[in-house]
């Protein structure tokens, strides 16, 4: 694949349909190992996402809440 640089760094340029399976795949995982750790009460969907290192605008473009992305865990 080809890489462009940004800021500095290079990253591979992958489709946004890619892009978007390994956001929700990073999510889900992210998910997992805080449900593990605590009480979902207690979580944040932000936090998941940052957690998930996945921007949070497209954190909410793939579940609309924490009880979403839950229910797909």
């Amino acid at each position: 694949m080809k890489t462009r640089q940004v800021i500095g760094q290079h990253r591979e340029v992958t489709s946004q349909q890619e892009r978007g399976v390994q956001r929700r795949k990073q999510l889900l995982q992210a998910a997992r190992g805080m449900l593990a750790e605590m009480d979902p009460q207690e979580m944040s969907f932000k936090e998941v996402a940052r957690r998930a290192g996945v921007p949070d605008s497209s954190a909410y473009h793939f579940y609309a809440n924490k009880y979403d992305l839950f229910s797909a865990v």
